[in-house]
């Protein structure tokens, strides 16, 4: 990685002297957006039914059959199914994933 690349592209970034805030605080209200809807998501009972018979059989299923394949592409293509069920499935992941993004973004401002 060239280091030395990035820094020069902010620097340039800073010198025209372009104005990132409107942006930033643009993604800082979708953020906040997403993260209230998850809560409300995750609050109610709806949630905890599709998670309890679709998405966590769902994950069971494809963990069964990735113990058995035997077709390395077969195998990838189960673990990145995995690897999204991981990251969209659980709402507490996908929450802390975008409170994080959200403080990077207060600290950005």
């Amino acid at each position: 990685m060239n280091n030395s690349k990035i820094v020069a592209e902010n620097t340039l970034v800073e010198e025209l002297g372009i104005d990132k805030k409107p942006v930033l605080n643009q993604r800082r209200q979708e953020v906040t957006d997403i993260l209230e809807a998850l809560s409300h998501i995750t609050a109610s009972s709806y949630w905890k039914v599709l998670e309890e018979k679709v998405f966590l059989g769902a994950k069971g299923v494809l963990e069964k059959k990735l113990r058995v394949e035997k077709d390395s592409q077969e195998i990838c293509r189960l673990q990145g199914q995995l690897a999204w069920m991981d990251k969209y499935a659980e709402l507490s992941k996908l929450t802390e994933v975008y409170r994080k993004e959200l403080e990077r973004l207060n600290n950005q401002l």
